[in-house]
């Protein structure tokens, strides 16, 4: 029987063992996935601070982005601040995001990825991108 699950932190790459390589994931990061400027600047900042890329490292950039461009375009205005992060599209490391203006989910582009043996452990290795538009959750 196929098993699909969710492939968590780095943490967790060797954690299935002999069945690493039989399971097929569904990703939300690995810094490997996207191919663009912006996850590379991220990785470049992150690694030259002493860190390592991992599972949320995107979410706290894209954090940043959004609270910059509230403050900005909101200028302290609580309702203005909101009001310019609904429908609000951008370029972070998963590639171009938006935030919905219904319900303010972030629709983004989410991973199926496998883990390959490599050096005696395992890394995950990208098998496809499932575009943002059909892995968006239901409006609420």
């Amino acid at each position: 029987v196929p098993v699909v699950t969710g492939l968590g932190d780095a943490a967790t790459f060797g954690a299935y063992g002999e069945a690493s390589e039989k399971i097929s994931f569904l990703n939300y990061y690995f810094p490997g996935a996207p191919d663009n400027d912006v996850n590379t600047a991220m990785i470049d900042a992150v690694e030259a601070a002493g860190g390592t890329p991992d599972l949320f490292t995107p979410d706290g950039f894209n954090a940043a982005i959004m609270l910059v461009h509230a403050i900005s375009e909101g200028k302290g205005d609580v309702d203005a601040m909101v009001a310019a992060l609904e429908g609000f599209e951008f370029d972070g490391p998963k590639g171009t995001l938006t935030v919905r203006a219904s319900d303010h989910a972030l629709i983004q582009d989410m991973y199926q990825v496998k883990l390959v043996a490599a050096g005696g452990s395992f890394v995950p290795e990208l098998v496809d991108t499932v575009p943002a538009d059909e892995v968006a959750p239901a409006e609420q």
